[in-house]
């Protein structure tokens, strides 16, 4: 798994960087489609608060769809709808990754409690603070998988390269010998996905 680049401020660089306003609102929903359909944990709390948000805030979402759709029209052109899609794509694989999603779909819940007590006029300011703790899970886990990385290099340092079999060797007679009591591998901070997330289209249907 590759980390993604660090910011000048030691954040990492994600999908959502400089999100403002109508911009900001489009990825809070988005992510939160996201809790929606994959949190199914604390009575289905995220869909039914997310189904809730759709009810409460219906104006100010459909504003923010209709300024992106006219902001990628004036960008792009004729081929508006293919990049929107792309930027759909990548939000929804972002926030879909799967060993991260315990704590964001807990924060998703907490993101929406939030906003259902709000009026359209305080989500629309809320937004960049919504998507700026929806985001928080995942900083943390590349700040621990980084740290993780640090570890295991310094472990190779000192105790040489040691390949784990997860099978017989057709070539060995013997068992591998298992590395000494005194060299333990670091652990993972979280299940490290061994496949990248799919498409949303494989999993997930973008709102409209």
């Amino acid at each position: 798994m590759d980390l993604p680049d660090k910011a000048a401020d030691g954040t990492y660089l994600t999908p959502n960087r400089g999100m403002q306003g109508q911009q900001a609102l489009w990825h809070v929903r988005m992510a939160l489609n996201v809790a929606a359909l994959s949190c199914h944990g604390q009575g289905e709390q995220a869909l039914i608060q997310y189904n809730r948000m759709l009810k409460i805030h219906v104006i100010p979402l459909k504003q923010a769809n209709d300024a992106i759709e006219a902001l990628y029209q004036g960008r792009y052109t004729s081929n508006f709808l293919e990049a929107r899609e792309r930027l759909n794509t990548t939000v929804y694989n972002f926030f879909a990754l799967p060993p991260v999603q315990p704590a964001f779909c807990a924060q998703s819940v907490a993101v929406l409690t939030i906003i259902n007590g709000m009026t359209a006029q305080q989500l629309l300011a809320y937004a960049p603070q919504a998507l700026h703790d929806l985001e928080k899970p995942f900083q943390d886990f590349y700040e621990a998988y980084a740290d993780y990385l640090r570890r295991l290099e310094e472990w190779r340092r000192r105790f040489g390269a040691t390949v784990t079999l997860l099978g017989p060797d057709p070539n060995q007679s013997e068992p591998a010998p298992p590395p000494p009591p005194e060299a333990p591998l670091p652990d993972l901070p979280l299940n490290i996905p061994s496949t990248p997330p799919v498409a949303p289209s494989q999993t997930i249907t973008p709102p409209q």
